[in-house]
């Protein structure tokens, strides 16, 4: 069973609880129950143990894991010999520690020219615990209404229980995400990432679990849960500051496993024809983000050039007029002995110094168009930028475009529901059950 969907039926369960019982007692199901204990409990309590001792799901790791993550078994024992499912239309299920029955089904009242529908009786001998040890040993009785799965967690959910049970069973991490989706938040990417379906948490086409140490739990392999990761499974918008190289690329490997970019999540469906989809505006971004990055590693070497053209053009200065010096005092020496050699050597070094002055303002010409090169690739670079920033807003402009669409699709879902919910209830106040 999904951890997800424990979740799901463990709220629905204690929400529920207290009004089958009394219904339970009303009609006489518990004194049923407590004969059959009574009769069949020498042969149920040998058969529990043996399936106490079942083996338990077996998880990989990831293989890329740098750190190893223990796989621990959940707090709660795993089902015996029946599993939990999503929860099926008009149909009741006495769940006791000891038996699983499907009671006969009563008459509905819900229709005039309703038949009676009945079940034979069915024994299943084993052990069969609720999904979060939150109910009692002795029974817990409940029943599915017609409304939705996800209605349904979204209304448990926000119970003083339900929240306590995500507490217990969910990271920090993982239940600030968990949350967001049962809310149905805005900013929930339900196209490219996680949704709440009939049968639990989903990723594309594959069951979705995380664990109580923010584990993430996908076709049977445990991956490292980092916010990145999370970021960029759960929102619409992820925040390329939060998550790294390694955790997109984790993510791409996860929508090739899913088929979440996928048609109906299938194999052999087409790419997902979107204005823009989620991958293609990301990959088209990471390249101008990379385009971006090279040329200010660019402009940095450059600078590292210039600077370390400026300093061996200071340390020549400084040469030249060190030499200079000591010329001129070789001349100021010789001044006194040698007048005409004397001013032969003073135009000789005025020569030198001329020529070499020269040299230099030509290097330092050489320079400054340099640095006018490097200026225009920054100005290139700041093209790049708005493009950058356009994209990144005509993103923004399909994701809300999208979003008005999402919420009218929602609103005309709320209005049938309630068309419907209507309906039952006026049939149920015409034919009240006996």
């Amino acid at each position: 069973m999904r951890f997800r969907e424990k979740i799901a039926r463990a709220i629905e369960k204690t929400s529920e609880s207290i009004r089958k019982k009394h219904r339970a007692l009303k009609t006489g199901m518990i004194d049923d129950d407590i004969a059959v204990r009574t009769h069949l409990g020498p042969i149920i309590e040998p058969l529990q143990k043996i399936v106490d001792n079942s083996s338990i799901r077996a998880v990989k790791d990831e293989p890329d894991v740098a750190v190893e993550v223990p796989y621990t078994p959940k707090r709660e024992p795993d089902v015996g010999l029946e599993i939990l499912r999503a929860p099926k239309r008009e149909k009741k299920i006495v769940i006791r520690s000891g038996i699983k029955r499907k009671l006969p089904r009563t008459e509905s009242s819900d229709t005039a020219d309703a038949s009676t529908i009945t079940s034979t009786p069915l024994t299943t001998i084993g052990t069969i615990q609720s999904p979060m040890n939150l109910l009692t040993d002795d029974e817990s009785i409940f029943e599915t209404t017609n409304e939705s799965f996800a209605t349904s967690v979204q209304r448990e959910v926000q119970t003083p229980e339900g929240q306590e049970v995500l507490r217990t069973h969910l990271g920090s991490l993982s239940q600030k995400y968990v949350e967001a989706v049962i809310r149905s938040d805005k900013d929930i990417d339900t196209v490219y990432g996680v949704y709440l379906s009939n049968g639990g948490m989903k990723f594309g086409c594959k069951p979705f679990d995380v664990d109580h140490e923010d584990h993430i739990i996908l076709d049977n392999v445990r991956y490292k849960g980092t916010p990145g990761l999370y970021e960029l499974i759960f929102k619409r918008m992820p925040d390329d500051i939060v998550y790294s190289d390694d955790d997109l690329e984790k993510y791409r490997s996860m929508l090739l496993v899913t088929n979440a970019y996928r048609r109906d999540h299938s194999a052999r469906g087409q790419t997902s024809d979107n204005i823009a989809t989620k991958s293609n505006m990301e990959k088209s971004i990471d390249t101008l983000r990379v385009k971006h990055e090279e040329l200010e590693k660019k402009i940095i070497d450059m600078q590292k050039k210039i600077a370390m053209l400026d300093f061996y053009r200071d340390n020549a200065d400084r040469k030249i007029d060190r030499r200079v010096a000591e010329l001129n005092e070789k001349i100021d020496m010789m001044d006194k002995r040698f007048p005409t050699v004397y001013s032969t050597l003073r135009n000789h070094v005025t020569n030198i110094n001329h020529e070499t002055r020269v040299g230099f303002i030509a290097d330092l010409q050489n320079v400054n168009a340099r640095l006018d090169s490097y200026q225009k690739e920054s100005n290139d670079r700041t093209r790049e930028q708005e493009k950058i920033n356009a994209a990144q807003k005509e993103f923004n402009n399909m994701v809300h475009e999208q979003r008005k669409v999402n919420v009218g699709n929602l609103t005309a879902m709320e209005k049938n529901v309630y068309s419907v919910w209507d309906a039952i209830m006026e049939l149920r106040s015409k034919h009240p059950k006996n």
